[in-house]
């Protein structure tokens, strides 16, 4: 005699339940995913080759971590010069806090401005780069810079150095290798035109620094 099997079969307000679910709710029911380690990676490629990352189409980085490469270097710096200034006796603890959250702002904001300064420069040069492209080459252009104060500041907290200068303007400084090169590709290959953009913001940079953290008392 020939058996009947019976499939289990699914009742129709099951199907409807499954498919009303709204995309909120699909999402928590959704199995947990393993946190990725591709921002990170990113990151450290960005601090070993930070004119890769300069030289690539706008979008490769987020803006969010684009604006935190300058901020962080800029807030380590500023916090090397209050912890200078901290041991001379010119500043307070707190104060020595406010540069560093000062240095941050400035670091942005400063790349920012900057950017919108060089951008109309390049435009008189010829190179037709719109404004995200050459706020990206600024911004990845001081990772430099960040790899510097971060090892100033831990020759100034270990070692008790000086070291705002020796290692936070020498920072700003040698960020402009990359930038230059990233400069001189978007001015069609203007060596000296983009220099002189570089040293201009260069300068514009370090003048900043030197009104703000010598203007608190």
């Amino acid at each position: 005699m020939a058996t009947i099997s019976h499939r289990p079969t699914s009742h129709p307000s099951d199907r409807s339940e499954s498919a009303t679910l709204l995309p909120f709710e699909a999402a928590a029911l959704a199995p947990p995913r393993a946190p990725s380690l591709a921002p990170v990676r990113r990151l450290f490629a960005l601090f070993l080759n930070p004119l890769a990352f300069a030289s690539a189409r706008p979008g490769t980085v987020g803006w969010l971590a684009l604006l935190a490469v300058p901020a962080l270097a800029f807030s380590l710096f500023f916090l090397q010069t209050g912890l200078d200034r901290l041991r001379a006796g010119t500043l307070t603890g707190f104060q020595v806090l406010i540069m560093a959250g000062m240095g941050a702002v400035y670091g942005a904001a400063g790349i920012v401005l900057l950017a919108l300064v060089a951008w109309p420069l390049l435009r008189l040069l010829g190179a037709r780069q719109p404004v995200p492209r050459v706020l990206q080459a600024f911004a990845l252009a001081y990772s430099a810079t960040l790899v510097y104060a971060a090892l100033g500041l831990g020759a100034n907290l270990l070692l008790g150095w000086p070291t705002a200068v020796a290692f936070g303007v020498t920072g700003v400084l040698w960020s402009m290798g990359p930038l230059l090169t990233a400069l001189r590709e978007m001015s069609g290959g203007r060596t000296g035109a983009a220099a002189l953009v570089a040293t201009v913001c260069g300068a514009l940079l370090l003048l900043g620094w030197a009104w703000l953290s010598g203007g608190m008392t």
